[in-house]
């Protein structure tokens, strides 16, 4: 029960965080802060691991709040750049290689079918 808190409570400052960002950082049509929130997420989750992994109080409780709940509700790009490197670090460079595309190909063009289907797009 005690993870799924703090998930829940490290997601909701997470997606506040994300929001917050969102409003102060505007640059036109350039998605300038969801640039610097995956940027941001992904290496503050490559620091936390590398640093605390093996830390008793990282795998008691702060994985859950920190990395998966607060960094997962500010980006969930973060994860998918944690689990791009651990394929590289064992030694899966091809397996990274198609993961990063396939995940970049299949969601846009599952925004693309949803929009198409919401009827957002003619």
């Amino acid at each position: 029960m005690l993870p799924s808190l703090l998930v829940a409570i490290g997601g909701a400052l997470g997606a506040l965080g994300r929001y917050g960002i969102g409003q102060v950082v505007q640059a036109g049509n350039l998605p300038v802060a969801t640039l610097l929130v995956n940027v941001t997420g992904s290496f503050l989750i490559g620091v936390l691991w590398a640093t605390f992994d093996e830390s008793q109080w990282f795998q008691d409780w702060g994985k859950y709040l920190i990395t998966v709940g607060m960094l997962g509700g500010f980006t969930t790009f973060s994860s998918f750049s944690l689990e791009t490197l651990e394929l590289i670090r064992v030694g899966e460079l091809w397996t990274a290689l198609g993961y990063v595309i396939s995940t970049v190909i299949i969601c846009v063009l599952g925004v693309f079918i949803g929009a198409r289907l919401g009827g957002v797009l003619n």
